[in-house]
């Protein structure tokens, strides 16, 4: 049985003991309110300091964007408060929720390593964060010694794992424009290069994600958890979907089942709920017709 890390255990406490800080009283008070107050600011040097100490430089990126945490802090508390998510899910899959609700979007503000671009703006346009996401997320299990592996298999794993990032590097594509519909109004940050995720290696992706789960039940949590980390951006939630390329109903079929289909559902509804903060939107229920329909393929 996976536990909760001593930092996931933290932003869950501090989450319950202030909820009456940070929870919206309508859709116009996002929480962003909590945050930019200054009195308020003080309360994240506590998950700072762990963020940092869990995290190491991969969170000096974000140490200074607020959004971050707010995003983060949605999450948390829209787990411990939502019934359904309580009645639907045993507590191995809530944990299981907190980790992706951690890690998803990490690689927001981190290079590209070897497509490294000096005039790219990181995180503002960046569609291929989640697969940067899932790099950062298995380099911090190893550096933490999380994954239950021998150091014979862990010679292994690195060299896979040294393969997988290689194959994730080659999937970026920069797009010859940038989308009409992903315009800021930002010359700066227009004129930026935009670059997509090709799903050309998803058979390699795939492999590799396999073999993390044929590493032994006590891993299973972190293959979950990396297929919702890698694909949250790529399952279709409305007809007008800005996350391309889509995953095809046999790609699903390959990494997904039903529970974990479930688990994505929580995931893309909470990501659009940082935006929509707690209102029933058209988005919120284009992504539940979306799942329902994608249900029937199993």
């Amino acid at each position: 049985m996976i536990k909760k890390s001593d930092l996931l255990s933290l932003l869950e406490k501090y989450t319950s003991e202030n909820l009456p800080l940070i929870k919206p009283t309508n859709k116009s008070l996002s929480i962003t309110y909590f945050w930019y107050d200054g009195k308020n600011i003080h309360y994240l040097k506590e998950i700072d300091e762990s963020l940092s100490d869990f995290m190491g430089k991969k969170f000096m990126n974000l140490r200074e964007r607020v959004r971050f945490h707010e995003n983060l802090f949605f999450y948390i508390l829209t787990i411990l408060e939502n019934s359904m998510i309580k009645e639907k899910f045993v507590d191995y899959d809530i944990n299981i929720l907190y980790w992706v609700s951690l890690f998803h979007d990490l690689g927001k503000h981190q290079n590209m390593h070897k497509v490294l671009e000096k005039n790219y703006l990181y995180g503002i346009l960046d569609k291929m964060h989640p697969f940067k996401s899932i790099i950062i997320f298995i380099e911090i299990l190893l550096e933490k010694k999380l994954f239950k592996i021998t150091n014979e298999e862990l010679l292994i794993f690195n060299k896979k794992f040294e393969d997988f990032k290689d194959v994730i590097y080659d999937s970026y594509e920069e797009l010859p424009i940038t989308p009409k519909i992903m315009k800021t109004g930002d010359e700066k940050i227009d004129k930026q290069k935009i670059y997509n995720i090709s799903l050309k290696h998803f058979n390699e992706i795939c492999e590799f994600l396999k073999y993390i789960k044929n590493l032994g039940n006590e891993n299973n949590w972190i293959y979950d958890a990396s297929v919702l980390i890698i694909f949250h951006q790529n399952i279709p939630n409305n007809e007008n979907n800005m996350n391309h390329p889509l995953l095809t109903n046999e790609q699903i079929k390959e990494v997904f089942d039903l529970r974990l289909l479930e688990m994505m559902r929580v995931i893309m509804l909470l990501d659009s709920a940082t935006y929509t903060i707690f209102d029933i939107t058209e988005w919120e229920i284009e992504i539940n017709k979306q799942i329902d329909i994608l249900r029937n393929i199993f």
